[in-house]
C-alpha cells in the first residue's frame, strides 16, 4: 500500500510479504535528513534469532504469524498514513 503522493518525510509505503504462515511487513519512511529508513513489526514473542523468509535472512522478532495484527497494521496505514511505533520500530 502506497500514499498516492509520497511526503517529503515520513511514511509512504508499507509492504507485505508472506512465506508458509510467516508475513514480513516492511513500512518505507523518508527521513527528514533526506535518509530512507524501513520499519518492521517487534515481535517480542519471537525468540533473539535470524529465521529463513523468502530465502533470506531476516530478525524473527519482525516475522509476524498473526494476520489480524498484520491487518491492523495496513489499516492503521491506510487511515493515518501511519503505523504507531508500538507496533513497528
Amino acid at each position: 500500500m502506497r500514499c498516492q503522493s509520497a511526503p517529503e518525510y515520513g511514511p509512504y509505503e508499507l509492504t507485505m510479504y508472506v512465506d508458509s504462515g510467516n508475513f514480513l511487513l516492511m513500512l518505507n519512511v523518508n527521513e527528514e535528513d533526506g535518509d530512507h529508513s524501513v520499519r518492521t513489526p517487534r515481535n517480542e514473542k519471537m525468540p533473539n534469532h535470524l529465521i529463513f523468509t523468502l530465502g533470506e535472512k531476516y530478525h524473527a522478532r519482525a516475522v509476524l504469524h498473526d494476520i489480524d495484527l498484520a491487518i491492523t497494521m495496513f489499516n492503521e496505514f491506510s487511515n493515518t498514513g501511519n503505523v504507531p511505533m508500538d507496533l513497528m520500530s
